[in-house]
């Protein structure tokens, strides 16, 4: 998904009814964010009618990640429309946020705007179990670790998210949507008044920054 608008409500765990628990299909999330002065290189190639984008990271390790993710022509328009380029390719601008993220054995790797309240661009590329890994040995601050179930509820899928490690204790339930003023049934167990997608303080990056166990 290239734009990305999404809702979140903060609920606790006593909210979500035990059969989701239970039975829900369920994963373990991981994610880490870099400072975007680790990106060394972010820039569209295009060789005859093929696009990719280019992608150079600075590790800790000292050993940099370099990859290639292949992109048709109109996802290269639409990063080209995004702002996301720096300094003629030679990094990202700084108003994304730059995820790397293990769902399961899966990698991502993710630049996310930070530019509108619950909307705003996301770009996110696969990588390999050792990739995700690897690159989360770079992440500044505090991992991002959850249980992650799934509820399918009036044609939209709410991801219920159990935090775990600094940010234990907080449960949050996130759904994607179209645009931010579509028409959205909420399940019984969630509340409008538990809305907190204006709240800056429940976006990830901000939880690995300043996590849940801070707030108390």
């Amino acid at each position: 998904m290239s734009k990305e608008t999404e809702r979140k409500f903060k609920l606790s765990l006593s909210d979500v009814p035990e059969e989701i628990i239970l039975s829900a299909p369920k994963s373990w999330v991981t994610q880490g964010f870099l400072h975007y002065s680790r990106i060394r290189g972010l820039k569209i190639q295009k060789k005859r009618n093929c696009y990719s984008l280019q992608v150079k990271i600075h590790c800790l390790n000292r050993l940099d990640f370099e990859k290639s993710f292949s992109i048709t022509k109109k996802k290269a328009e639409e990063l080209e429309r995004s702002g996301i380029f720096r300094n003629n390719g030679r990094g990202v601008n700084t108003l994304f946020a730059i995820r790397v993220r293990m769902i399961g054995t899966n990698g991502f790797l993710t630049f996310k705007d930070r530019k509108e309240e619950g909307s705003g661009y996301e770009f996110e590329y696969p990588l390999s179990y050792s990739e995700g890994n690897n690159l989360l040995k770079s992440a500044m601050n505090d991992l991002v670790i959850k249980e992650r179930y799934i509820h399918e509820f009036a044609g939209h899928t709410f991801e219920i998210d159990v935090f775990h490690g600094v940010n234990e204790g907080l449960v949050i339930a996130e759904v994607e949507l179209e645009k931010i003023d579509e028409d959205l049934q909420l399940p019984d167990f969630i509340k409008l008044d538990q809305e907190v997608t204006a709240d800056m303080r429940y976006q990830n990056e901000n939880l690995s920054k300043n996590p849940y166990k801070n707030w108390k």
